[in-house]
């Protein structure tokens, strides 16, 4: 019998010393097909992290009368962790910055000068001036989102700029999370 066939029967077994000796066996396998991908937002090692869970995975789903090698199979289950979760991260929706707004970019096009943090200041410390025109751009945002957006999108807004994630509003609303993230998308257009 295969020593790493062996292996992995006492894993499968519940034989945690056979999980670490897999793993360490491993170890260089995993961290090789990490090497040519790369993704923003993540480093090499967590690919190599994802790698290693789908390491443990093969360990748990190999069949030894499937026909492959344990090596082979433990391979091919780390290359398509790794290319998935590089797949997920390469989608706009999963964009670190996608959710993102500059502090520095400004309030309307009609005040290109006036950013949004201007309007994050302390009111404290504000002047009445800075203060009508914060109370301006607030009124104008209440103003847009009254006339220019449908029932829905105000209930998806609402929850929204409370900080609900697109399932918890897709929960409270009664609508699929693909329709509360399509809201979002229209919001943003007409805001």
């Amino acid at each position: 019998m295969d020593k790493d066939l062996e292996l992995v029967k006492k894993a499968q077994s519940g034989d945690k010393e056979a999980v670490v000796a897999i793993v360490e066996k491993y170890r260089c396998v995993v961290t090789q097909k990490a090497r040519p991908f790369y993704y923003i937002g993540g480093d090499q090692e967590d690919l190599i992290q994802e790698g290693m869970i789908a390491l443990l995975g093969a360990i748990w789903d190999y069949r030894e009368d499937r026909g492959t090698s344990f090596k082979t199979f433990a391979g091919l289950c780390v290359e398509n962790r790794i290319k998935s979760v590089v797949t997920k991260a390469k989608r706009p929706k999963h964009s670190p910055m996608g959710d993102t707004v500059s502090l520095y970019s400004p309030v309307s096009e009609d005040d290109p000068e006036t950013t949004l943090l201007d309007l994050v200041a302390s009111t404290a410390a504000l002047d009445p001036n800075e203060e009508l025109v914060t109370r301006e751009a607030v009124e104008h945002f209440s103003q847009v989102a009254k006339s220019e957006l449908s029932e829905l999108e105000k209930q998806v807004l609402y929850y929204y700029l409370k900080g609900a994630s697109h399932q918890e509003i897709s929960d409270k609303i009664g609508r699929s999370k693909k329709a509360v993230d399509n809201a979002i998308q229209r919001i943003r257009k007409k805001i």
